[in-house]
């Protein structure tokens, strides 16, 4: 799926929700709800391009390899796939997140949930996602390891701004009353996550001004240093990635 209609999609998942809060007056509940709801479904949609590309392409970039230990110090390795770990951890964080949402809808005075809104919010949403799946599926086989890392970043994203959503906004509600202040912090960080997710992460090449007023003339040198060796290390992950993998993985 190309960056355009990248950008057309997460404008439109953000939209519906705009649209929903302006003009149908949908509750900050229902708004809520509505958010955790696109994650679960991007869950599966995320976890089947990633099995479907383990598939068309065996990079070695799917296969993570840990150790397992035994009774008696006895220490094995086994592989597993990247798939395996995102649905792991993604899913486990997005299921909790869900006992919290409902939490944080429930400790909010005359908050409410409308399901009708909720289904209709759902189904653009799976609209979207559907389409930007079927689209993705043209030239899987082609497309590199890291344009799977960084769906499965989009997906981490969304799971960090709800995370933070919660632990700002439990604290808002139990201590300062202040409810509809959890839904502008949600919605302004909602939009900035998904466009930062986009463009190239803050790389400069040297260090910041203030930061070396700041640090001193010292910083600049230890920028550098360890810029260049994190550099390094990306690139030897991004070249084993894009390998095929040789191992036998049965599964």
């Amino acid at each position: 799926m190309n960056r355009i209609f990248q950008i057309l999609q997460l404008g439109g998942l953000n939209s519906i929700l705009l649209i929903g809060v302006v003009r149908a007056g949908w509750s900050d509940g229902t708004a809520l709800a509505l958010f955790w709801c696109e994650n679960m479904l991007m869950l599966p949609l995320i976890s089947l391009r990633i099995y479907l590309h383990r598939k068309a392409t065996n990079k070695r970039g799917h296969y993570v390899e840990e150790q397992v230990k035994h009774g008696g110090g006895l220490v094995t390795r086994r592989t597993i796939t990247f798939n395996n770990n995102y649905l792991t951890i993604i899913g486990a964080f997005t299921v909790a997140e869900g006992v919290f949402v409902a939490l944080i809808i429930f400790m909010i005075n005359k908050a409410s949930i409308d399901l009708e809104s909720v289904r209709q919010g759902v189904t653009a949403a799976a609209a979207f996602m559907l389409v930007g799946f079927g689209l993705d599926l043209i030239g899987l086989n082609k497309r590199p390891f890291a344009w799977i890392r960084s769906l499965s970043d989009v997906s981490l994203r969304r799971v960090v701004l709800l995370f933070f959503t919660i632990m700002l906004g439990m604290p808002l509600i139990a201590w300062l009353d202040r409810p509809k202040l959890i839904f502008g912090i949600f919605g302004s960080l909602k939009l900035f996550f998904d466009m930062a997710g986009l463009f190239q992460d803050f790389d400069p090449e040297e260090a910041p001004g203030w930061m070396v007023t700041v640090l001193g003339k010292g910083f600049s040198q230890y920028w550098r240093q360890e810029r260049a060796q994190e550099h390094h290390i990306q690139q030897l992950r991004a070249v084993t990635d894009e390998e095929p993998y040789e191992g036998k993985p049965g599964f």
